[in-house]
């Protein structure tokens, strides 16, 4: 399944360089709604959704794709305003879920112990792919990683590129000013199959392509 990246040039380049990807924290993403898209209207349910919110994030991190790389407004929002660079992976079938938007929070069933919402199977795949309607533009796919320690640099974990997660394609965005002949040189000592593409913004329609 081929997955894109969105990201500015310097961490771009960085990213190419060392041949990794930054792992988000679920605490770090834009979305303050990230692991709570649930109906939290009882205040016992509110504390046991936080903490466990808390506590997957002490363990676990993600990586977030779109299925495609022609939307302004993804490049607007990530792409550093067009001056940034889209990442092509080739990302094995089985690692990306693909996020859900909906208008509706979710309902969790109580413990019949404690009267708390307590999350199952069912729901906690509900919860991690779970956003508002109105992030539908990104069209997501995710990635979830376990965060190694072994990995960590300056308080950031990372993903290394492997042949589960392969560059295919490296598209600069419009305004771009990174030399396309570097980030040939670049790719080269990566994979010399890695496609270099140039975007534009569209003559006959809202959209940014080769």
């Amino acid at each position: 399944m081929k997955l894109y990246y969105f990201t500015s040039a310097h961490f771009a380049i960085s990213n190419l360089s060392l041949r990794r990807l930054k792992i988000s924290r679920f605490s770090e993403l834009n979305d303050p709604f990230e692991l709570l898209a649930v109906n939290r209207t009882d205040p016992r349910d509110h504390t046991a959704l936080v903490n466990f919110k808390n506590q997957i994030d002490e363990t676990k991190g993600l990586i977030c794709f779109s299925s495609g790389w022609s939307n302004p407004v993804l490049w607007g929002h990530y792409g550093d305003k067009h001056l940034g660079i889209c990442l092509g992976f080739e990302i094995t079938n089985h690692l990306p879920c693909k996020v859900k938007y909906s208008d509706d929070l979710i309902s969790i069933p109580k413990d019949k112990i404690t009267g708390i919402a307590k999350p199952n199977q069912q729901t906690l795949d509900q919860i991690i792919r779970r956003k508002f309607k109105n992030w539908k533009y990104e069209d997501e796919w995710r990635v979830f990683c376990e965060l190694d320690i072994s990995t960590k640099e300056n308080g950031n974990y990372f993903q290394e590129f492997s042949d589960e997660i392969r560059p295919v394609e490296i598209i600069l965005g419009c305004r771009c000013e990174i030399p396309t002949q570097k980030i040939q040189d670049l790719a080269k000592t990566i994979d010399p199959k890695i496609v270099i593409i140039k975007a534009k913004i569209s003559n006959k329609n809202f959209t940014i392509t080769k």
